[in-house]
């Protein structure tokens, strides 16, 4: 089920913005409803760390799911401009998995790059 998805330099996600990531959820080729999955979805600057720079849950309503098709299969993940103020840019690791006992799984992973403009 697991999908590997990476955020690179062409997603252009930067530094101090607003932003949301979307991950379309499948299993063996068709949608998986999501919408009543617990969820998180954690940052890393580097996989084998402990230390986790950035945590989202669907408790925090800060994961959603809608696609407008009934399915519910898209993650949105929001990312708020003030998230990641105080980190540097460069690449990340991150995986959004389900949290619910007994079916936790991951869902999405893989690198992630933020980037950063010059401010005004």
């Amino acid at each position: 089920m697991a999908v590997r998805s990476p955020i690179t330099e062409a997603h252009h996600w930067f530094v101090g913005e607003d932003r949301f990531l979307e991950f379309l959820i499948t299993e063996a080729g068709a949608a998986l409803d999501c919408s009543t999955f617990a969820m998180e979805w954690a940052l890393k600057r580097n996989v084998n760390d402990s230390t986790v720079v950035l945590t989202k849950t669907t408790g925090g309503a800060t994961i959603s799911t809608d696609d407008g098709d009934g399915t519910d299969d898209l993650v949105r993940v929001a990312i708020y401009d003030t998230d990641t103020d105080g980190l540097l840019p460069g690449w990340y690791s991150y995986v959004l998995r389900r949290t619910d006992p007994g079916a936790e799984v991951v869902l999405a992973y893989g690198p992630a790059y933020l980037a950063k403009a010059a401010s005004p």
